[in-house]
């Protein structure tokens, strides 16, 4: 396997290089922005990334430990679609709300002892109004109980590298005396949210609502972030949370064209300064970032890979798909393009069949990877010019 590199401007082949570990482009290394400065009195901690890539584009404080309140039911809601997925319930299935389950208190339906929802309702409820009852029913339903849920949320806070997240309850509310209050911080959440985001975006379909109804109509559930989301252009979900010692806290998404932006604002005063940093952040995104292609599709690069016992020496190679990145100003020439590919292949070589890969870095950190194929066919030699080139390397060897 060989590996070439060069620039998005200029594809001049190199050796191949170690870069630096990926930790360059942790979000701690992004440059702190002036005007942001003059709000920092107003957050604890902030961060805003392309969901395409989860290129972190501005952060401050992002492991910073801090109380997320009702954003982890963005967890909770992750570990439901989950258990759709795996067959161990569906959205028509039917949850009974236990006792503590209707006894919870804070944002809430109003569950009674025994009444009966779906799981397609109950989910309605905890994303569109942040319901503490319609969480925790919704716990008990997928885990059996409480603390088995927990454990399955630390379980998968590990497996998706949350590393400085600790659940102590699915729904987050204040601790009573003598539990523990969640902890996580603006990066793991940001890991969180975008998996949900990539796995199962019919999360969406739930946090643009507005307003709806529960129970047969005579409730009505507002969305906990819709004005906002009515203000800002783009924005379609995702969660919101509070308690005094958390701050306000909101996890919000906006798309525009093929842009897709993550911005979380941990510990604001108020809804109003969550609001305004939240808004400030994705239109430095927006504004500041656009979407640059890098790699065309179907265009036969330079370099071209050996082909034995074929009617033709080489193969040329192209790009299967097309490349993007979304890029500030002087980005495009910090890209590396790391082509990998054999050294040779074996007659038959079929057109469009993968040869290799191209690899889009930055940083060290690999932004996308796109298949490369065959531009061509190369059959295989027939067996008289296989024989007639032996002859020939034969001869040319003995002189």
């Amino acid at each position: 396997m060989k590996t070439m590199i060069g620039t998005s401007k200029n594809f001049a082949w190199i050796l191949a290089v170690q870069f630096a570990v990926a930790l360059a482009f942790l979000p701690s290394l992004v440059s702190a922005d002036q005007i942001l400065k003059k709000f920092r009195p107003n957050y604890k901690a902030v961060l805003m990334a392309d969901a395409d890539t989860g290129r972190v584009l501005f952060v401050e404080q992002e492991h910073r430990k801090v109380y997320p309140a009702s954003l982890v039911k963005l967890m909770s809601v992750l570990l439901t679609f989950e258990a759709i997925e795996a067959g161990k319930t569906s959205l028509e299935s039917i949850v009974v709300t236990s006792t503590k389950a209707s006894k919870i208190g804070g944002t809430q339906v109003f569950l009674k002892e025994g009444e009966e929802f779906t799981v397609r309702e109950l989910l309605k409820a905890m994303i569109v109004r942040s319901a503490n009852d319609a969480t925790l029913a919704m716990a008990e339903h997928v885990s059996g109980n409480e603390d088995s849920f927990v454990r399955l949320m630390n379980q998968r806070a590990k497996e998706l590298g949350m590393a400085h997240t600790e659940f102590h309850s699915p729904h987050g509310l204040p601790p009573s005396r003598g539990e523990k209050h969640n902890v996580s911080t603006a990066y793991d959440l940001f890991l969180l949210a975008r998996f949900i985001l990539q796995n199962h975006p019919q999360y969406l379909e739930w946090s643009a609502i507005e307003i709806d109804s529960f129970r047969a109509g005579t409730f009505q559930l507002v969305n906990t972030n819709r004005k906002l989301m009515r203000a800002y252009n783009g924005m379609d979900g995702m969660k919101t949370g509070y308690y005094r010692a958390a701050g306000f806290n909101l996890v919000s998404t906006a798309k525009r064209g093929e842009r897709r932006l993550i911005s979380v604002v941990m510990g604001s005063p108020n809804v109003k300064w969550r609001s305004r940093i939240t808004s400030y952040l994705l239109d430095k995104g927006f504004n500041e970032y656009q979407t640059t292609e890098l790699v065309e599709a179907g265009k036969i690069i330079s370099q071209t890979v050996l082909v034995e016992d074929g009617q033709h020496k080489e193969v040329s190679i192209k790009p299967q798909m097309s490349a993007s990145l979304l890029l500030g100003p002087g980005e495009e020439d910090k890209v590396k393009l790391f082509y990998q590919l054999p050294e040779k292949v074996v007659a038959p070589v079929e057109k469009g069949s993968m040869l290799g890969t191209l690899e889009l870095r930055m940083g060290g950190k690999t932004m996308r990877q796109i298949p490369l194929v065959a531009a061509e066919e190369v059959p295989t030699q027939s067996f008289f010019a296989s024989v007639a080139e032996s002859i020939f390397n034969w001869s040319e060897g003995d002189e």
